[in-house]
């Protein structure tokens, strides 16, 4: 498993990183995501690839910005 951060910009509530949250959780079992809300972050701790993390915060309805494997 790898850990990525991910900037999500639009990201502005609580509200909205749980939705994100609840997205990664939908498509694995095994992923772990928190967030850093004040720093608009997003921080998913799974095997998705890198286009599978874009895709589904995208389908989240969010954008994704910067991504950074920490």
């Amino acid at each position: 498993m790898y850990t990525y951060k991910v900037n999500v910009e639009d990201m502005k509530s609580k509200h909205d990183a749980e939705i994100i949250r609840e997205a990664f959780e939908a498509e694995s079992e095994t992923a772990v995501v928190t967030y850093k809300l004040a720093k608009k972050e997003v921080l998913i701790d799974s095997d998705f690839s890198v286009e599978e993390i874009y895709q589904i915060i995208e389908d989240a309805g969010y954008t994704p910005g910067d991504l950074e494997l920490v």
